[in-house]
């Protein structure tokens, strides 16, 4: 999956507070990517910037 954002100049970081901070209002948001998309990539464009991941469907189960 490719997600293109135009905000060049703002790169996604990850903060300190654990994902389960209840007094947290954000930095959540990598927490989920790296969990549903671990190994994901961030790269400059000429319009912004393109993240891009993998992410992994469930066996098909034959019944």
């Amino acid at each position: 999956m490719k997600v293109h954002d135009p905000e060049a100049a703002t790169v996604p970081k990850r903060r300190d507070q654990a994902p389960d901070n209840a007094e947290a209002e954000a930095g959540r948001g990598l927490w989920i990517l790296d969990a549903l998309a671990p190994g994901w990539t961030v790269k400059p464009t000429e319009v912004g910037k393109q993240i891009t991941c993998a992410l992994s469907a469930p066996a098909l189960v034959d019944v």
